[in-house]
């Protein structure tokens, strides 16, 4: 009944495409990403306003889209077509296993907590500590720093895609700011803004992971000297970090400790229940249906595997990471919310 519903309100409304989503499947349809069942539609149906709908009924099993393994952006393929920006991040990698702090993970953490100093600047230059950044981190600096080379050079096949990247939540207004972590006013203020929109999170758990996260990022804009080719640590490019910011919001773990932006996957939102899987035959990657899905019906697929009870670690990273509030399943049951609204993130 509530999918019968949705796609009534769905047509009623309109799925008319904006000049961005056509331009969109016109490059899918030049460098080979297939997407005969799918169309990506800017529309208040969506849950985030736009989103990836169902062409016609679509039986469980049935490919919904497939894209070519070299159109992923991660460090192998972007390495191929950025050698110069490839070994200059090589270079601004090393620098990290200089300097390293011999101590244990848990040792910088304790550090954290017990220094009461505040910076004259959030990363003193004379600082070779790193306490939020680890080489697990480098990847995020590195697809970034790709991501601005793609903009900045003229003709790439992949700027039509990363030119329509977009997020906008009180998590990337704090990237875009460049807040740092111990500036207590900003963060406090922003944390205040992302618990309005979850109140179930405690306000100090939210806190953490938000300082977590604006250290990161300014730890590795130092180390890095600037995410791009013109940026520097003493002029913070707004540009670097909102990139950070839209990086990392839409980049996937797709197993084997790779970190990875794939098109057109990106553009698909959230849900507990997804109805989209995908699979991999070492070429292809194909969005396949997991269930019978409708004509008109938004497609999701799950963004990162949830417990059957709510977390509320797990809860905090996924509002930070993608401002999506994911509610406790009992107040969800409580209110009946449906799958169809769940996700918030927007794309």
């Amino acid at each position: 009944m509530l999918n019968v519903l949705f796609n009534f309100v769905f047509l009623l409304v309109g799925s008319s495409q904006t000049t961005l989503d056509i331009q969109f499947h016109q490059w899918c349809d030049q460098v080979g990403i297939k997407t005969p069942h799918a169309k990506l539609i800017t529309t208040s149906n969506s849950v985030a306003g736009r989103g990836v709908f169902a062409e016609g009924d679509i039986n469980e099993g049935t490919p919904v889209i497939i894209i070519p393994e070299y159109l992923v952006l991660h460090d192998y393929n972007a390495a191929l077509n950025f050698p110069h920006v490839a070994k200059e991040l090589e270079k601004k990698r090393s620098r990290y296993y200089k300097n390293l702090n011999k101590k244990a993970l848990w040792r910088r953490f304790l550090l954290l907590v017990r220094r009461k100093k505040k910076f004259n600047n959030e990363e003193d230059s004379n600082n070779n500590n790193f306490l939020f950044a680890t080489p697990d981190d480098f990847w995020q600096a590195d697809l970034t720093a790709y991501s601005l080379a793609v903009l900045q050079t003229e003709n790439h096949f992949w700027k039509p895609w990363i030119s329509q990247w977009h997020r906008q939540d009180h998590m990337q207004a704090m990237y875009e700011k460049g807040i740092s972590w111990n500036d207590d006013i900003a963060v406090d203020d922003g944390v205040t803004q992302l618990n309005n929109v979850l109140p179930y999170l405690s306000k100090n758990r939210l806190k953490a992971a938000v300082q977590l996260r604006l250290g990161r990022m300014k730890e590795l804009h130092r180390l890095y000297e600037g995410f791009s080719s013109t940026s520097t640590t003493t002029y913070e490019s707004k540009e670097d970090f909102a990139m950070y910011g839209i990086l990392t919001s839409r980049a996937m773990e797709f197993g084997n400790r790779i970190n990875a932006v794939m098109p057109m996957y990106d553009m698909i939102n959230h849900s507990r229940q997804p109805n989209l899987g995908l699979h991999f035959n070492g070429e292809e990657f194909a969005l396949v249906a997991l269930r019978d899905i409708s004509h008109g019906e938004e497609f999701f697929h799950c963004y990162k595997t949830l417990p059957d009870t709510w977390d509320e670690d797990i809860a905090a990273w996924i509002l930070i990471q993608w401002g999506i509030p994911e509610q406790p399943i009992e107040m969800e049951e409580a209110v009946q919310i449906s799958p169809v609204l769940e996700a918030s993130v927007k794309k």
